[in-house]
């Protein structure tokens, strides 16, 4: 599981949303709730397909903010109308990495859109996480846990 859940999380960092007609592009909203401690930052990835969701290669974009409460909030732009899931972590310590427990486990807070949760082999499914981007204006709810 802990390979898994490195893979499924290491691919957050950074990224650029891809281009979209300006005539189809959406915004989306994403808030990061349940935030325990106001240090460090929130980091997330956006996947528009099964196939390559929680991997690398297949993140559309990505984005990161510092924390100064017990939420936060990432907008990322440029977005065709789809079905998207989205993967979030508080990088407690701001170093970069999803750390992890000697066991294995997340020493940080990790959630995903529509709350699904990991299972024992990994990431959700894109389908358990995965939502509507309609238009502009666009929001969704992530709730991490612990």
């Amino acid at each position: 599981m802990r390979f898994l859940t490195i893979l499924a999380v290491a691919a957050l960092m950074g990224g650029v949303a891809r281009e979209a007609p300006a005539d189809q592009e959406a915004e989306l909203t994403i808030v990061i709730e349940a935030i325990r401690e106001a240090k460090g930052r929130v980091r997330i990835g956006v996947w528009a397909d099964a196939e390559s969701f929680a991997t690398d290669e297949g993140r559309i974009a990505g984005s990161s903010a510092p924390v100064e409460g017990d939420t936060a909030t990432l907008t990322i732009k440029g977005l065709p109308p789809g079905k998207y899931a989205i993967a979030a972590y508080h990088d407690e310590n701001d170093n970069g990495d999803f750390d992890l427990t000697w066991v294995g486990l997340p020493a940080e807070g990790l959630g995903f859109s529509n709350g699904a949760w990991i299972t024992i082999l990994g990431a959700p499914s894109f389908e358990a996480a995965a939502i509507e981007l309609k238009g502009p204006g666009t929001q969704t709810v992530i709730p991490l846990k612990y």
